[in-house]
């Protein structure tokens, strides 16, 4: 075969749309050129040079004595890669035999992040946070079940809850609503919700819930409950002291306990007298 001036490309890039962050390959092929010839890439009438970035990659493959296909790819595209690629075919031994592929456009869609600001931007703008989809609101930690040993102490309860908007917390006892108050006190810190209850009383035990609402729906926890351990040991009702009095100065002062009669009949009968 003769040296070919004339040969053409076989098979040129395609024109391309990809969303910034994809991948794109652009093929070539050329033949009829003996010796086979040089492929090169252009960018904007640029030459291609793989050492540009890292992102780049030129592949060649001789397919013959006549034949060559090249590959050009870009990794994570970003925005300034749109525009026009070409294939330049140059045979080695001919000089003025260059012959460029028809031009491929490669577009470009920006993702958006924030107010439609592209992403490739925020290095140089400030970029707004990325747009929050709505979310009914759920419970990602349910309260816990307390037991108080006496009267008087204090009860904490929490629960944490998710959901965009971010959902407001209420609280239930047995079942009704409750009111903030000189000894009961509910505070947020982050998505965490904290019930306290101090001087805990008869009247505190019961059943507590947590309700999670925003524009999306509503949601309860868990139950959780409230018992104070003292009110019965061994079925009798027990108490803590409410003072303690000394002892007499002559212990044989202290006068037997009043014991119930059912009790005085038991020590009659098992007395070893």
């Amino acid at each position: 075969m003769s040296l070919d001036i004339t040969s053409t490309i076989a098979r040129g890039p395609e024109s391309q749309s990809v969303s910034e962050g994809d991948d794109v390959h652009f093929l070539c092929l050329h033949s009829d050129s003996l010796p086979a010839a040089n492929l090169y890439w252009t960018h904007n009438s640029q030459e291609i040079s793989p050492g540009d970035s890292p992102r780049l990659r030129v592949s060649t493959s001789v397919l013959s004595s006549t034949q060559v296909t090249s590959t050009l790819s870009i990794s994570a595209v970003e925005l300034n890669d749109a525009g026009q690629y070409v294939c330049l075919a140059i045979n080695p031994v001919l000089l003025g035999s260059a012959v460029e592929s028809a031009p491929a456009t490669l577009t470009v869609q920006g993702e958006r992040v924030g107010q439609g600001v592209s992403r490739a931007l925020c290095s140089l703008l400030f970029c707004p946070p990325p747009l929050a989809v709505p979310k009914a609101p759920s419970f990602t930690a349910d309260p816990s079940s307390l037991i108080l040993p006496f009267p008087g102490g204090t009860a904490t309860f929490a629960c944490s809850s998710a959901g965009y908007p971010p959902p407001s917390v209420d609280w239930l006892h047995n079942g009704v609503p409750i009111t903030a108050g000189t000894r009961v006190s509910v505070t947020m810190v982050g998505a965490e919700s904290q019930l306290r209850v101090v001087n805990v009383v008869e009247a505190d035990t019961g059943s507590y819930q947590c309700v999670a609402n925003n524009s999306l729906g509503q949601v309860n926890s868990q139950t959780a409950s409230l018992t104070i351990a003292s009110e019965f040991v061994g079925g009798l009702v027990v108490r803590p002291p409410t003072a303690i009095q000394p002892l007499p100065s002559n212990p044989s002062s202290l006068a037997p306990p009043l014991l119930p009669s059912h009790c005085r009949h038991w020590y009659r009968l098992y007395s070893p007298s």
